[in-house]
C-alpha cells in the first residue's frame, strides 16, 4: 500500500458514496501510507491509536492466521503429492504465481462463516446476540459445534502439523530443520514495519525483483528447454485411470469425483475437436514438380 494508491481508492469510493447519498465513518490502522486527502465529502476517517491493531481489528483475531494456516497446509500437501510422483526433493516446493493464487483461493474458501464470526466476537465488536435474520449460512459441522468447543485457529494449525508430519515421514523434512508453527505462519519478513519506507524505495525494490526474474528466465532458457505440459490425449488417459481406480470405492467423494472427471473429459474432447485442422484431398498425394490438382 502506498499513499497514491490509498488516495485513489478513497476518491473512487467517495464518489460512489456521493452518488448513493451515503455518509460513512472509516476506522483504520495508523499506517504511514494512510494520508487522508482533504477533499473527501462522504467519508470521515478516524485512525486507531498506535499498537491497537492486534487487539481490536477482527482480522487480527484469527481470520488471517486461519487463512495462512489453510494455505500452508495445502502448499505442503501439494509438495508431498509432487514428491510421491517422483519429483526431486529440491523441486517439490516450486510453484508459479497462478498455482499460488488458486491455492490462496481454496484456502480462503475454507475460512467459513463460523470462523469469521468467532474471530469478530473475540474482538468485542460483534454482540453476543445477533438477530436471526442476520445469521450467516454455515456448514452442518459448524452448526453441530458448540461455541465452547469451536476453536478454528487450533483446527487449522492441526492441518499444518499433519502436513508437516507427512513430509517428515517421507524423510524430506528433518526434525532439526522443522520450523515452529509460529515462525512458519508469521515469518519475520512479514512482521517488519514499513513505516519508514518511501514510495521511491518500494518502486526500486519492485524493479530489482522484476530484473532478477528476467535474468532467471533467461538462465532457464540457456539451461535447456522447459518440459512441455501433458497433451490432451495424455490428460484423457489420466482421467480414465482415476475413474477406474475410484469406481469400486463406496464413498460419496468418489461419486463426485467420477462426475467431475466425466465433465472434464467432455471438456477435453471439445478442446481436441476444436484444435483439429480440416484436411484436403491433396494432403494424401505426393505432388510431382509442375503438377497441379483441380
Amino acid at each position: 500500500m502506498t499513499t497514491v494508491l490509498y488516495q485513489e481508492w478513497l476518491h473512487e469510493w467517495d464518489l460512489k458514496l456521493k452518488q448513493e447519498k451515503r455518509n460513512i465513518l472509516l476506522l483504520q490502522d495508523n499506517f504511514s501510507g494512510h494520508v487522508v486527502p482533504d477533499n473527501l465529502q462522504c467519508i470521515r476517517i478516524k485512525n486507531f491509536k498506535p499498537n491497537l491493531t492486534s487487539l481490536i481489528q477482527p482480522n487480527d483475531q484469527g481470520n488471517i492466521h486461519c487463512f495462512k494456516a489453510h494455505y500452508r497446509a495445502k502448499f505442503i500437501e501439494r509438495a508431498i503429492d509432487r514428491y510421491d510422483t517422483g519429483v526431486t526433493a529440491s523441486a517439490i516446493y516450486e510453484i508459479n504465481q497462478l498455482e499460488a493464487m488458486r491455492l490462496a483461493d481454496k484456502a480462503w474458501k475454507e475460512v467459513d462463516a463460523m470462523t469469521i464470526r468467532q474471530c469478530w466476537k473475540k474482538s468485542g465488536i460483534l454482540p453476543d446476540i445477533v438477530p436471526t435474520v442476520l445469521q450467516p449460512l454455515v456448514s452442518i459441522s459448524s452448526l453441530l459445534a458448540t461455541s465452547d468447543l469451536l476453536n478454528p485457529v487450533a483446527d487449522t494449525e492441526m492441518e499444518v502439523t499433519v502436513a508437516l508430519d507427512g513430509l517428515q515421514c517421507r524423510g524430506v523434512l528433518q526434525v532439526s530443520n522443522r520450523m515452529s508453527l509460529k515462525d512458519l505462519l508469521n515469518p519475520v519478513a512479514e512482521s517488519s514495519m514499513m513505516d519508514e519506507t518511501s514510495d521511491k524505495e518500494i518502486y526500486c525494490v519492485v524493479m530489482e525483483a522484476q530484473h532478477g526474474n528476467s535474468m532467471t528466465n533467461d538462465d532457464s532458457i540457456e539451461d535447456g528447454p522447459v518440459n512441455p505440459p501433458p497433451t490432451c490425449h495424455e490428460a484423457l488417459e489420466a482421467t480414465l485411470v482415476i475413474t477406474k481406480y475410484v469406481e469400486d470405492m463406496d464413498d460419496p467423494l468418489a461419486r463426485t469425483l467420477e462426475k467431475n472427471l466425466g465433465s472434464f473429459r467432455r471438456l477435453l474432447h471439445t478442446a481436441e475437436f476444436k484444435s483439429m485442422v480440416p484436411s484436403r484431398l491433396t494432403d494424401y498425394f505426393t505432388s510431382k514438380p509442375n503438377q497441379t490438382f483441380s
